[in-house]
């Protein structure tokens, strides 16, 4: 599902490969029925949420996909289809993704890639304690997490080529899977705390 470009990449390029065939199976499979259903699951109280970084601003940005698909925007479709690719966006393979904003009035394009680039994985704020929030409120609700992380936790071999990229290339994709691991424990954690299925 790439094409690659490898000589246009490494010179000067914004990615190795393009994600154009990335984007047509994203359209194909995400059309108006597909955010309706989306819209409905929302209407119901599930959430969607998908991480991408703003590379601009060196930051994570959660979006609420349920909130998109529900907005009646007529650019919504367009906005759901950049968000799932900009997620798949690894920085260097994968060129940005650009999402139109408008702030303070101004219309603005920021580049997004992989929310992994911030977060590997992510629920809420450690500091949340839904107990004292849910006494508060006087309710008692059932909380399930379903976490999908595109991605293997445990080790796996593979002899690495004495060149930089391919050194490069493989302590990248080490330290962004132990990163991985620790979100994944800190989602546990916060999980227990919290009385979460």
């Amino acid at each position: 599902m790439i094409t690659k470009h490898p000589i246009r990449g490494l010179l000067g390029g914004e990615a190795l490969a393009s994600n154009a065939p990335l984007a047509g199976v994203i359209a194909k499979y995400v059309d108006a029925n597909f955010l309706s259903e989306v819209a409905h699951e929302h209407a119901r109280g599930r959430r969607l949420l998908i991480g991408t970084t703003n590379l601009d601003a060196q930051r994570p940005v959660i979006w609420d996909m349920g909130r998109i698909a529900s907005s009646g925007d007529p650019l919504a479709l367009e906005l759901f289809r950049n968000v799932l690719l900009a997620s798949a966006a690894i920085p260097g393979l994968f060129p940005p993704v650009y999402v139109e904003v408008r702030a303070r009035g101004e219309l603005r394009e920021e580049m997004h890639v992989d929310g992994g680039t911030t977060n590997q994985v992510f629920l809420l704020p450690n500091q949340v304690e839904a107990g004292s929030i849910d006494a508060k409120l006087g309710i008692h609700p059932v909380r399930r997490l379903y976490i999908i992380r595109n991605g293997r936790l445990d080790p796996e071999f593979k002899a690495v080529k004495a060149s930089t990229l391919a050194i490069a290339g493989r302590s990248i994709s080490t330290l962004i899977k132990t990163q991985g691991i620790g979100d994944l424990y800190q989602m546990y954690k916060f999980a227990r705390r919290n009385r979460v299925g």
